[in-house]
């Protein structure tokens, strides 16, 4: 599997084949996201399989 972290802009930040890593980089663009207090868009993550 691939996974694609975005945050709530849509921006990429994070591509691996590795679980642990897209999961903590998810983690990380979610509490930016209630740290920023914006509402509207989420973050986002997008699996694909190879």
């Amino acid at each position: 599997m691939h996974y694609s972290v975005y945050d709530a802009s849509g921006k990429l930040r994070f591509e691996s084949d590795n679980w642990p890593m897209a999961r903590s980089a998810l983690d990380l663009v979610i509490q930016e996201a209630q740290e920023s207090g914006c509402p509207g868009d989420c973050p986002r993550l997008e699996i694909h399989p190879f």
